[in-house]
Order: structure tokens, then C-alpha cells, then sequence
């Protein structure tokens, strides 16, 4: 079954907000986050675009592709079968330097197996 298709009676509800540190107006860190929950099989979704060092993200600026300098972008999900997340760091300086650090974990509930991927 896909999590986005259509089913009878169930439900999906989201909210999106925007945070960051107050004295500079998001300047040292902001973030756009989501939140989606489905019910009544319980399926909760998040995301968080983050930046560093940069002028504060604004609620209507694209997830991707990622600005200039120190970013990241993550992912968590969780629903009856599994536990997933996801985060990529990303410093882009081109063209003195040019790094991506991704994280993945996944862990099953049903069987407890634990798999994590990192490049």
C-alpha cells in the first residue's frame, strides 16, 4: 500500500512553520519544518530544511535544491511497520570545497532489525 494513496476513512493532516534564533532574525540558524500525521493507521511524517550562517529561510522557499554555504536536510518517519530518518549536511563553497554528508537509519519494529547506511 503507498502512503500517499487514497483510502476510505483515513486521513491526512499537516502543518508547516518556520523557526530560527531571534536576536539576529534567523541569521545563525533557521529552519523550515513539516509535520504530517495520517490516521487512523497512525503514520507520523517530518522534515527540517536547515540553514547556517545565512540569510533566514522563508516558509515559501524550495526544500531543494539546497542554498550556497552550511545546510542540511532530514527526514523522519514512523509508522506501524518501521522507524526511518534521514540527514544530509551539506557545505558548499564551490569552488574551494564542496561537502555532502548523508545518515540513514532504519529500524524495523515488527522484527527489531536495525539497518544504518552512511556514504
Amino acid at each position: 500500500m503507498d502512503s500517499f494513496s487514497e483510502e476510505p476513512g483515513q486521513s491526512t493532516f499537516g502543518l508547516e512553520a518556520v523557526v530560527g534564533t531571534f536576536p539576529d532574525l534567523g541569521f545563525s540558524f533557521s529552519a523550515k519544518t513539516g509535520l504530517l500525521i495520517t490516521v487512523p493507521d497512525v503514520a507520523v511524517r517530518g522534515a527540517l530544511n536547515g540553514r547556517v550562517l545565512q540569510p533566514a529561510v522563508k516558509i515559501t522557499d524550495p526544500s531543494y535544491p539546497p542554498p550556497k554555504g552550511l545546510s542540511f536536510l532530514g527526514f523522519i518517519g514512523v509508522d506501524s511497520q518501521a522507524l526511518s530518518f534521514g540527514v544530509i549536511g551539506m557545505v558548499d563553497l564551490t569552488p574551494l570545497l564542496e561537502i555532502k554528508v548523508p545518515v540513514l537509519a532504519t529500524w524495523d519494529i515488527r522484527s527489531g532489525n536495525q539497518h544504518n547506511a552512511c556514504d
